[in-house]
């Protein structure tokens, strides 16, 4: 059974709710599209959210229309390429490819079809960022939330320099290349202590992430504040890099 593809009747549905389930941004790469009243609504949800979102259009005799519903009333940021053909919608966790502009109209006229590709990280920087963003013809409209994105970039700079800055050896506390994984700790001990020690529920003096004296084993080398601390620093980076 395929399951990863979608069928004219589905695609509408599951666009929408790529849309509204958006945590940290969203793109809807569609030539043309044309605003019907639940499209409406869940924009205006996601507006009032300030839902960090791009529509990237294609340049034609409406298209001023579109950027004054999208860009001032709503908000969004609006890139305009002249002969752009493509339809890709990507949040931090979903990638769809269709054949089918954002229209509603699209499921009753048409025989349209999608499909769910895995990695949104690694689509939205190779073809978003790479590919479609970097056309010549590319015209930006800025949208009322940049504040915001760049709020939620810096956040993930200093989580990227967090989670690749040295960690502590759980055993003398010196300071070694991390290991910084709180789901499956691994190497946590400096060369001379990873030589030395019989690695089976062995006991350690200091917490791998804060240096700090902690008494556990091997499988949790961190405190639990730490790998929540953690978990939260990973999770933002992967949804970006």
């Amino acid at each position: 059974m395929i399951t990863n593809f979608l069928k004219t009747y589905e695609l509408t549905t599951e666009i929408l709710n790529l849309i509204s389930s958006t945590d940290s941004y969203c793109y809807i790469v569609s030539p043309y599209v044309k605003i019907w009243p639940h499209l409406d609504r869940v924009l205006s949800i996601a507006s009032k959210k300030e839902a960090i979102i791009t529509f990237v259009i294609r340049e034609d005799i409406k298209s001023n229309e579109l950027i004054q519903k999208l860009n001032v009333e709503f908000g969004f940021e609006v890139i305009v390429i002249k002969n752009l053909h493509i339809k890709l919608y990507l949040n931090e966790d979903k990638c769809l490819f269709s054949t089918m502009n954002l229209y509603d109209s699209s499921k009753q006229n048409n025989l349209e079809l999608g499909y769910y590709v895995n990695n949104p990280v690694d689509i939205k920087r190779e073809i978003i960022e790479d590919y479609i963003l970097a056309d010549k013809t590319a015209i930006r409209y800025p949208g009322k939330f940049e504040a915001k994105r760049n709020q939620i970039l810096d956040k993930v700079s200093a989580a990227k320099e967090i989670l690749e800055s040295q960690g502590f050896c759980v055993d003398c506390r010196k300071r070694i290349l991390p290991d910084f994984n709180p789901y499956n700790p691994r190497k946590v001990r400096c060369r001379d202590c990873y030589f030395k020690t019989e690695f089976l529920n062995v006991e350690i003096k200091y917490c791998h992430y804060c240096g700090l004296e902690h008494n556990s084993t091997d499988r949790k080398p961190f405190h639990y504040d730490c790998t929540q601390d953690l978990k939260k620093y990973r999770s933002l980076v992967k949804d970006y890099d």
